[in-house]
Parts: structure tokens; C-alpha cells; sequence
């Protein structure tokens, strides 16, 4: 039997009602989809920030060393010369203010008593005090008499700021006079 026109279309508007979606259920897709992609934001932002604080981390790490390793190679230099082994930079280091090395320059210089000056970064000749942009780290050295004559002890501290919170670290080491 042959359905009546009218009921053929109103088959047809059915068909069409449950093939298509409602305006409710494209908000819903809509909606999670939005969730799901400030999920991922949120982990790549979390990750790119510790991947910077592990950079700056790691820089501040290597100054740190370079300035203990520069004032060791001074003393050890001294030494082996013949000269008294604390001569370079024991005055101006053992201040409360302490001082800062610079390894490219070759200079000690004693810290004002408002601080380290912040180290410069030169694309040509890398950390320094002298040339280049300002960075984050300040480096403060401090030597402080054990045994007058025979021992000091080296103190090496970092600081830099990072996302608006300071961070720091201390290094320290024994310097002995053996000759």
C-alpha cells in the first residue's frame, strides 16, 4: 500500500529530527572540548615554567662554581709564585659585603653595601660584569679566617629571582695553606 503524501513527509521530518543535533548537544561537544584543550594549556604552561626555573637553576649552579673555582685558582696561583696565598683577594672578600670575581676580566672587586652588582651576559664573551645585558644572578663571595695563616673558609652564594621569587643557593669550601 502506498503511504499518503502527508505521511511521507512527516517520516521524512522525523528522519531529519534524529540526524542532525540539537543546539543543546553542540554546546555540550562544544564545552568539552574547551576543558579538554585548557587541560593540555595548563600542562604545557606547567612545564615550560619548570623548564625555565631548571635553566636558571643550572646557570646560577655553574656561576656559583666559577667564582669558587676562580678564587682557588688565585690562591693556588699565589701560592705556587711565592706570594702570600690570600694577598689578591682576602681583604676585599672577608668584608660583610663580601666581593665578586669576575673570571674573564680577571678582577676582584669588593660588593657595596647594597649589594653585588648583577652579572652581565655578552653573547661574545659570556658572563661578566663589564659588557652585555644585565641578567637575574648576583654572586657574593665571602672568605672568613678559621686558623689565621693556615685555613679560610670560602663561601659562595647565588641568588636570582625568578617568576617574582627570590631564590638562592650557598656553596662553601675549605682553603688551606700548605705551603
Amino acid at each position: 500500500m502506498l503511504k499518503s503524501y502527508k505521511s511521507q513527509i512527516a517520516d521524512r521530518r522525523s528522519q531529519n529530527k534524529r540526524s542532525g543535533f540539537s543546539l543543546l548537544e553542540a554546546l555540550v561537544a562544544i564545552s568539552v572540548l574547551i576543558i579538554a584543550f585548557l587541560g593540555v594549556y595548563d600542562l604545557v604552561s606547567f612545564g615550560v615554567s619548570r623548564a625555565s626555573f631548571a635553566k636558571n637553576q643550572n646557570i646560577a649552579f655553574f656561576l656559583g662554581q666559577e667564582g669558587m673555582e676562580y678564587i682557588i685558582n688565585k690562591k693556588m696561583t699565589n701560592s705556587s709564585q711565592g706570594n702570600d696565598w690570600l694577598d689578591v683577594f682576602f681583604n676585599s672578600c672577608q668584608s660583610p659585603n663580601g666581593c665578586y670575581a669576575d673570571a674573564i676580566n680577571d678582577s676582584i672587586t669588593q660588593c657595596p653595601e647594597n649589594g653585588c652588582p648583577k652579572i652581565k651576559f655578552d653573547s661574545a664573551t659570556g658572563y661578566n660584569y663589564l659588557n652585555g645585558t644585565d641578567t637575574v644572578f648576583q654572586r657574593k663571595i665571602i672568605t672568613e679566617t678559621i686558623q689565621p695563616d693556615k685555613e679560610i673558609k670560602l663561601t659562595v652564594e647565588m641568588k636570582w629571582r625568578d617568576k617574582g621569587r627570590e631564590k638562592s643557593f650557598v656553596v662553601e669550601d675549605r682553603l688551606f695553606n700548605w705551603w
